[in-house]
């Protein structure tokens, strides 16, 4: 489970986790969703008679990494099928790997089931970065972008630079 403020990298490291167990090709086979896309797919689903096939696709996947789980909030019903897909994995001895803006035990209106469960493994909580990895990043940016800034304009930047990972581009 990981929980850091918004903006500080959690989609982008759970992204990379489905990426990187993808590009692998060692059989393993990784699914990530957001929270709210899996509500959609999830409501429409029952919709069109296809439950079987949506809970087919989450329960037998190696590793499932779910984005913004706070977006789960009074969705009872889906918090219920969240939890049985829980299960189908946890018994299975297969991944999980959740985000949320929160510590797990601070999410309000989840149910207590899947609040224990999700506090039961591992919890990081990401931070915002330091100093040298702040000049990483925007090096890094930089570098994509073809552009050249002087080191000392680079590390006024990093120096006074509080807030989202995302605003450092």
């Amino acid at each position: 489970f990981i929980h850091s403020l918004s903006g500080l990298g959690k989609t982008h490291l759970l992204q990379a986790i489905w990426h990187e167990i993808n590009r692998r090709g060692d059989g393993r086979k990784a699914e990530y969703v957001s929270a709210e896309s899996f509500t959609n797919q999830f409501i429409y689903s029952m919709r069109s008679n296809r439950l079987d096939a949506f809970r087919h696709r989450y329960r037998n996947t190696d590793v499932l990494l779910v984005d913004d789980v706070h977006f789960l909030r009074n969705k009872s019903g889906l918090q219920d099928e969240l939890l049985h897909t829980y299960e189908a994995l946890d018994n299975g001895k297969r991944q999980l790997v959740l985000a949320s803006d929160v510590h797990p035990k601070m999410l309000t209106q989840i149910k207590q089931g899947l609040v224990s469960r999700f506090a039961s493994g591992m919890v990081i909580r990401m931070t915002q970065p330091d100093f040298t990895t702040r000049v990483t990043i925007l090096r890094a940016k930089l570098q994509q972008q073809r552009r050249r800034v002087p080191e000392e304009v680079l590390r006024y930047i990093a120096r006074g630079f509080e807030g989202s990972v995302r605003d450092l581009s």
